[in-house]
């Protein structure tokens, strides 16, 4: 079983959220929830999203219940998508949707973010934002990776440093044979780890 989430509660050590799956009890046992959480608050980890069809879903008491109060933030899904939340406004959200960029949910709404805004398409003229992280310590700092992996390589890793509102490539030498499958930021540091299928990278916070 593959996991898009496995996260402790950043306040509450004994609990963890695991996909639909929660543990209270340091993982020694799991009920599940009604919903799979794709991304915690980190400021209150009873806060947590999920995601379905275009919308984001929100519970604020751990995944026992869930509204939509953001509405839709496409009016089709391109693919699987993946979500952060800004650390420290927990209804700034973003959203990768395959193929179309990175969507930013704020206060008025949400809001696309494409090639206009300094996104790229690759070789084969595809949008392929895949996953999305942002910098604890610096909630201006957005990363977003790109994968197309059916096709062999995609045009790499982008950093906003404006709360994605504007991005630039910064692949540097990680060269263009890359698919991004994952990305993190080390909270202590703000250095960048990036993750594809040749191995584990880091960038030393990225400025």
């Amino acid at each position: 079983y593959t996991y898009g989430l496995l996260q402790f509660h950043p306040q509450k050590a004994n609990i963890i959220y695991a996909n639909s799956l929660k543990s209270t009890d340091k993982g020694l046992t799991c009920g599940r929830l009604p919903r799979s959480v794709r991304a915690v608050f980190p400021s209150d980890g009873d806060v947590v999203y999920g995601l379905g069809g275009c919308q984001v879903y929100k519970s604020t008491d751990g995944g026992a219940n869930w509204s939509s109060p953001y509405g839709a933030f496409a009016a089709t899904c391109g693919g699987p998508v993946m979500m952060a939340v800004d650390p420290s406004e927990q209804d700034r959200l973003y959203v990768v949707n395959r193929g179309q960029g990175v969507y930013v949910h704020e206060t008025s709404g949400w809001v696309r973010r494409a090639e206009a805004d300094g996104l790229a398409r690759d070789a084969f003229n595809v949008l392929g934002q895949h996953v999305i992280a942002v910098d604890p310590q610096r909630s201006n700092f957005v990363y977003t990776g790109s994968y197309v992996g059916w096709l062999g390589h995609s045009n790499g890793v982008f950093m906003s440093t404006d709360r994605g509102r504007t991005w630039r490539n910064i692949s540097h030498n990680l060269g263009p044979v890359l698919n991004v499958t994952g990305l993190q930021v080390d909270p202590r540091t703000s250095d960048l780890y990036l993750y594809d299928y040749s191995g584990l990278w880091r960038l030393a916070r990225p400025e």
